[in-house]
């Protein structure tokens, strides 16, 4: 049997071993917690750049690019023509299905030249980057016939048509407000004149 001064140094040794452990032990699970925690703080981040419905950018991811970009994009502000009709007539469910399709159709569309995003409701945007040769007139026509093309959902055959405007800096505006305000307003006139060539 050892003396009592070793035994007791041991002892002290051992404790102290453990408290080591658990410290090393605690830290690890404070710094798995703390990356856990940031890991779902980003996630929640992008997330809320993100449509829940078609998982597309949306208008808050719109605001924080367009600021950013406007000067090196060309601006296009879209609507649905008919989907009130649809929606009343085939219901909510047939609605989202077909917001989702459109937002499937406009992202293969513009591919990696540009970022489409809902606004909300059956508005979209596009930022279509100014280094894209593009005619403006052919887009907007390319799209409309890619968005026209009949689609059946849930056994429901659907015919939807699309409203384009545009705006470009700096021949549409200086600043961002004047560009959103001409898209919209160009829009608009496309919109009333889809309808005047579609009356019964």
């Amino acid at each position: 049997m050892g003396s009592p001064g070793k035994w007791i140094n041991e002892l002290e040794y051992t404790y102290k071993t453990y408290i080591l452990v658990f410290f090393v032990f605690a830290l690890s699970l404070i710094t798995y917690m703390f990356y856990r925690l940031l890991i779902k703080k980003e996630k929640m981040y992008e997330l809320s750049y993100v449509d829940s419905l078609t998982g597309i950018y949306n208008r808050r991811a719109f605001d924080k690019d367009a600021k950013k970009n406007f000067k090196s994009s060309i601006l296009f502000f879209c609507d649905l023509n008919g989907f009130k009709k649809i929606n009343d007539i085939y219901g909510h469910e047939i609605g989202d299905q077909l917001l989702i399709e459109v937002s499937k159709r406009m992202t293969s569309f513009i591919d990696n030249k540009g970022t489409v995003y809902r606004l909300g409701g059956d508005e979209f945007s596009i930022l279509l980057n100014k280094n894209e040769s593009v005619d403006v007139d052919v887009f907007i026509n390319n799209l409309f016939e890619i968005i026209s093309e009949s689609l059946s959902l849930s056994d429901v055959v659907i015919n939807i048509g699309i409203s384009t405007g545009y705006s470009v800096y700096p021949v549409d505006g200086l600043i961002l407000e004047d560009l959103i305000r001409i898209a919209d307003k160009r829009m608009y006139q496309a919109k009333f004149q889809y309808k005047n060539r579609n009356k019964v």
